[in-house]
């Protein structure tokens, strides 16, 4: 039926919306660990720095 069509079609727009926002999330959290990787990398180069100036005479 015509109201049956309906549901569907708002049921399919749901879909398409979460999966949107799916991706949304995916690209969000990709780049929150490109920072957070990047700040561990960044931290851990900056040990080593500290570390060899300590190791001198």
């Amino acid at each position: 039926t015509r109201a049956e069509l309906e549901e569907i079609a708002l049921a399919e727009a749901d879909v398409a919306r979460l999966k949107q926002k799916v991706a949304e999330l995916h690209l969000q959290l990709d780049q929150q660990r490109q920072h957070h990787f990047g700040s561990l990398s960044d931290a851990y180069d900056q040990y080593q720095l500290l570390q060899k100036f300590q190791s001198q005479p």
